[in-house]
Formats: structure tokens, sequence, C-alpha cells
């Protein structure tokens, strides 16, 4: 058995929210040729769902926050500490704040304040240019909020930010806070978690759950939050549009991902034992 392990964003599909033919095809190949597939992104469980991909496979979503069976029933979550979500409400709460549980997206600001400045910002700009994207990612989202609407225990804390002398002092002010890691696939916006997990305990996690063996298992990604994955699994590979952190984290440097490049990869790792790179 061969378990393939995907980033989504950059890897294994371009930055739309939508898996393309192709990538759909090789996860269905995947599961028929009766080998493993995981994605593993740091996407929410709702942008997991407007992707299009629904397959009975494992899902480590919010960098490795939250981990959802085959079934699409969550099997595990590590949350940030009320404490420490109060103390970053409190600072950022004028600012572009997205606090994320497992089903919702807080945010301080009003509805008409966030379509504002999330247009100006060319990521989100293509992810949403797709027709009824941006009706699909706003069905999750509760504006004007309160700490005292948060529903849910809060998994992950998104900060935009594309001033980049504000941009300085939230990394600087968030650096300060030893409970959390920041690992952001796009240098506008920061990325927070519990610092104690990251897609590759996500990994670790699912490989005891299943026993998987080391040699089995094959890691695909682009940006700083596939790294640790990239660095820890012995068959990694990064596309060549990938970050140069996570082309030096990578054993293998493919062809970039408008070319399909994993889906290549995976296809004929499916069919030879051995694949030369």
């Amino acid at each position: 058995m061969k378990i393939f392990i995907s980033d989504l964003d950059g890897t294994l599909i371009p930055e739309t929210f939508a898996a393309s033919k192709e990538a759909l095809e090789c996860i269905n190949e995947v599961i028929e040729s009766g080998n493993e597939m995981v994605i593993a992104t740091g996407r929410t469980r709702n942008g997991i769902k407007l992707s299009g991909i629904d397959k009975p496979i494992y899902k480590i979503v919010m960098n490795g926050a939250l981990i959802i069976d085959k079934k699409g029933n969550i099997i595990f979550q590590n949350t940030i500490d009320e404490s420490i979500v109060e103390k970053l409400y409190n600072k950022f709460k004028l600012a572009n704040i997205e606090f994320v549980t497992a089903e919702k997206s807080y945010f301080t600001i009003s509805k008409e304040k966030y379509l504002d400045e999330y247009s100006k910002w060319d990521v989100w700009s293509r992810k949403t240019e797709k027709k009824g994207a941006l009706e699909g990612l706003l069905a999750n989202y509760v504006f004007d909020s309160k700490l005292e609407d948060f529903k849910d225990k809060v998994l992950k804390i998104n900060i935009l930010e594309l001033n980049e002398e504000k941009r300085k002092q939230n990394i600087k002010y968030v650096n300060s806070v030893k409970e959390l890691i920041n690992t952001p696939f796009d240098y506008r916006v920061l990325e927070l978690n519990n610092r104690s997990i990251s897609k590759y305990s996500a990994i670790s996690y699912l490989q005891k759950l299943e026993g998987w063996k080391d040699g089995e298992m094959y890691a695909f990604g682009d940006g700083e939050n596939d790294c640790e994955m990239l660095k820890n699994i012995k068959n990694s590979y990064a596309p060549s549009n990938a970050s140069l952190k996570a082309k030096k984290s990578a054993k293998y440097i493919i062809g970039p991902c408008e070319d399909n490049s994993v889906v290549k990869t995976i296809k004929s790792l499916i069919d030879t034992e051995k694949a030369v790179f």
C-alpha cells in the first residue's frame, strides 16, 4: 500500500476553491487502486467542501488542528486556549482578524469592510472569481462578532494585513505569544495555531491509528506549513512553484502545479514501484 498525502492550493490544485478534473480523477485512481489519499491543508472544513473533494478519504484541515475521517466525522481537534483567544481578540479586534472554529469563522469587522479589504488581496480575488465561490465562502462567516458570540472552541486564527509596516508589527507581537505558531501560506496573512500541532503531527496521529509504515507514505507540499512533513517523510516532493523553504525541505523537486505535476507523479507512483525524478 502507498499513502499519498498532499496539500491543496499550489500543490494538487491551483489557487482556486475548485479542484480540477485531473485532481479529482487522481484521487479516484488512488482509492480504486487500493491505496490511501490524505488531503493536508490550511483550509477550513468549509474550504474543503468548496473544493468539491467529497471522497471517502482522510482530510487534515487548518494545518493539523482538525482531522476528518473517511465518513466525514471529526476524530481529532486541537483548540487554542481561551485566554489566548481573548488576548488576540482584544489586541486585533479592529483589524481583519478571523477566528475559525470547526463549523464557522467569526470576524470582528463588518461584512462590507471584509469585502473591501479582502478584494485588494490577489489570492482572495483568484479564489472567489468562479461562480458561486464567494457565496459558498460567506455562508459560514459571522461578521461584527463579539467574543461571547463564538459558539465553539477556536482552532485557528487568521490575520490579513496588506500594509507592510503593520504586518511587521503584527508578526513581532504574535511571535511573543509562545503558545502559538505562525505558518502562513502567503506572506500577507498570519495563520496561527496551537504550537503543539502541525500537518506532520496530524499525519503521525493517522499513522499510529492506521499502522502505516514510514516507507509507504508520499508527501507533497509547496508552502511553509508543509515544511515539517516534507522534512520528516522519507518520500517527499515539492512542485517547482513551491517556496524556497519547501523545496529545501523536500527530497524531490517536480514540475509546477499548473502542469498537474503532482497528479502525474502520484499516478506514476501508483503504476510503478520506483519512479525517477
